[in-house]
């Protein structure tokens, strides 16, 4: 494998690694959200959901 090669190679997995992070930052983010939204009902409005 030429050095060139080696060097394409790292720079895709550099690539993918940052798509992952930025995907699983896009997640955290939605998750808190959720968190948020969900800690923030009123114990009636809970219990018509569940009806």
């Amino acid at each position: 494998m030429s050095q060139n090669d080696r060097k394409g190679k790292n720079a895709e997995q550099m690539l993918h690694d940052a798509n992952d992070a930025k995907e699983l930052s896009d997640d955290l983010a939605r998750t808190k959200d959720l968190c948020y939204d969900y800690n923030q009902l009123c114990p009636s409005d809970e219990e018509g959901k569940q009806n």
